[in-house]
């Protein structure tokens, strides 16, 4: 996989911050549960919860900008 553009990597960390309601640089479950509904879906908090810590690859309980990188990639592919 090639390098991600600059504008991409830009327009990411704007959606970052924009659920990073409490800006401390990571996502919560409360944060990650907008973000989904905000994108259309209609997922059962546990499943939500779910699909957070199979995306929380150092098991903190929340997302940093790589995981919520690499979640938002897929939620936008349409894959999850």
């Amino acid at each position: 996989m090639g390098a991600i553009p600059e504008k991409e990597k830009e327009r990411i960390r704007g959606e970052f911050n924009k659920y990073d309601k409490d800006s401390d640089g990571r996502i919560t479950l409360d944060e990650f549960e907008h973000l989904v509904k905000d994108l259309g879906g209609n997922a059962e908090p546990n499943q939500v919860s779910s699909i957070l810590k199979n995306f929380d690859l150092n098991k903190n309980g929340h997302l940093d900008f790589d995981e919520f990188f690499a979640i938002l990639t897929v939620l936008e592919s349409g894959q999850l």
